[in-house]
């Protein structure tokens, strides 16, 4: 059941009482100033608590590498427990492993084709 959410130009949040949605809106480019707006919103729509996140990456997204520094980062990070990342193309999952090789994630980080077994996943991470 859905119990808040909560938007800005880049994402639409929806808080579960397993975890918090993010999905980024299509065709945008992300940079710090986006970045930090998005975790701002997270952490006040949670109450700075802790939490797990999933994650839809939709096929047209931009993130620029000081964005992706901050998103990965202590600050970008903060009280998230796990992170499910929900993609829809081969080649978003390619590069989204990439990334995590390059730069290995900090926190329990999965990435999925299929909702639903990301939401399993994240419903075992305690």
């Amino acid at each position: 059941m859905k119990r808040l959410s909560a938007f800005n130009e880049f994402v639409e949040m929806e808080r579960f009482p397993e975890f918090i949605r993010v999905a980024y809106k299509n065709n945008i480019h992300v940079d710090l100033a986006a970045a930090q707006s998005i975790v701002a919103l997270r952490l006040k729509e949670t109450d700075y608590l802790p939490h797990k996140l999933l994650i839809n990456i939709p096929l047209k997204i931009n993130i620029d590498k000081t964005a992706r520094d901050y998103l990965s980062g202590k600050e970008g990070l903060q009280n998230i427990m796990a992170t499910a990342m929900v993609v829809s193309s081969k080649y978003s999952y390619f590069i989204l492993n990439f990334f995590m090789k390059l730069n290995p994630p900090k926190v329990p980080v999965k990435i999925f084709y299929n909702e639903l077994k990301a939401i399993e996943w994240l419903k075992q991470i305690v």
